[in-house]
């Protein structure tokens, strides 16, 4: 996968471990070594020379998959560097369907809102109270440590407003921290 590179997030997917998560180490033509942390171990010493797995990587392109083997396994896991295959969704980050209990900070008070969908550069929302917000307006959103493994906020703009009270959001100041927990959200939610 050209997209590949040093540092980027990646998420390992098959009958023989389920989900795991690992980071880039190096990404040369031909293949992609791995680290993973211990919390992975146990899934991770399952995979043998010759396996098969999916691959999902956030690229600065927006989440990548290919499907890949295993070229080698222990404490370095090689994997073979495939080509990227195609993925529906047409986006810089990848979205997904989820409901999670947002907070909406307008005018000084905390509206209590569900997502409809999100990914890294934004989020749908649906307001508890019959809220009106128009395009343009900007306010904090804030995340709760029920689906992330902290609280965090971020800056969003309302871009859209659809029929039965839903805003579509877009992100304008996040930290990039926060967005690849975001990002990690939309990606276990969808393979």
């Amino acid at each position: 996968m050209k997209e590949a590179a040093k540092g980027q997030i990646v998420i390992l997917k098959s009958p023989k471990i389920g989900e795991a998560e690992a980071i880039i180490d190096k990404a040369e033509p031909d293949r992609i070594k791995l680290l993973w942390s211990k919390v992975y171990d146990g899934q991770i010493s399952k995979l043998e020379e010759g396996d098969e797995v999916l691959v999902a990587v956030h690229t600065s392109a927006g989440i990548k998959k290919m499907k890949s083997m295993v070229l080698n396994s222990g404490r370095e896991l090689h994997i073979e560097s495939a080509p990227a295959v195609s993925d529906p969704q047409n986006r810089s980050f990848v979205r997904a369907n989820a409901k999670i209990r947002v907070f909406v900070k307008k005018d000084g008070e905390l509206i209590g809102a569900t997502t409809q969908d999100i990914s890294g550069g934004g989020l749908r929302i649906i307001p508890d109270k019959n809220e009106v917000f128009t395009p343009g307006e900007v306010f904090e959103v804030k995340f709760q440590e029920d689906d992330f493994s902290k609280d965090f906020s971020a800056l969003a703009q309302v871009v859209k407003v659809f029929e039965g009270n839903i805003y579509a959001l877009n992100f304008t100041e996040i930290n990039e921290h926060d967005q690849d927990k975001i990002v990690r959200f939309c990606i276990r939610a969808l393979t």
